[in-house]
């Protein structure tokens, strides 16, 4: 509620804008005692400014489209982004999707059952992340936290989740967060066992 005032959520789209992350993760970080600051608002970065989300596509008005940004620190860092155990990138940002509709997209190439993100951060700490799209724009926000994090999707995932969470939990055990937008949450979330 203190930040009602700002850019917390798209006007043209239902996600939460980076700087709505930014509060998130800040909750998040606190809850787990962390006060540090790791990122300022101030210089986050622009990665484009026509984007027109999907509000937008189901009632096109005439509006002023919205401005993708993102952090730049969370580009700093040396990663191994891996998607659905095949695809290989070096970050959490496809900037290839800025020159199309989903720009949204551009927030860990769109959506995969499964990705692996390894860090230069060696703190021995795993995160297994339960997360529908309102997440793609926290998970990078992660990277400093965490030396491997997973990020699953189980609209996209055909698999078991516990069987598969075990098969990445390492010996020292992992830290797990479910991240939903509130109404997928209690109307979508299922999951086979």
């Amino acid at each position: 509620r203190q930040h009602a005032e700002e850019e917390i959520y798209y006007r043209t789209d239902h996600h939460w804008t980076t700087l709505g992350a930014f509060y998130g993760y800040q909750a998040w970080a606190e809850k787990r005692g962390e006060s540090e600051g790791k990122y300022d608002p101030a210089v986050m970065e622009t990665a484009t400014e026509d984007f027109l989300g999907t509000l937008h596509s189901k009632v096109n008005l005439n509006v002023r489209p919205d401005v993708i940004r993102y952090f730049p620190e969370t580009v700093s860092r040396p990663l191994k982004v891996t998607y659905d155990l095949k695809t290989v990138r070096e970050s959490c940002y496809e900037e290839s999707y800025l020159e199309t509709k989903n720009k949204y997209g551009f927030f860990l190439d769109d959506n995969h059952g499964i990705v692996e993100i390894e860090t230069d951060y060696h703190n021995g700490k795993t995160l297994f992340v339960i997360k529908d799209s309102y997440a793609n724009c926290f998970i990078p926000l992660l990277i400093p936290d965490y030396e491997k994090i997973y990020v699953m999707d189980l609209r996209y995932f055909n698999g078991r989740l516990f069987q598969f969470m075990k098969s990445c939990e390492p010996e020292e055990g992992m830290d797990v967060l479910v991240l939903y937008n509130c109404i997928h949450f209690l109307e979508e979330f299922k999951y086979l066992e």
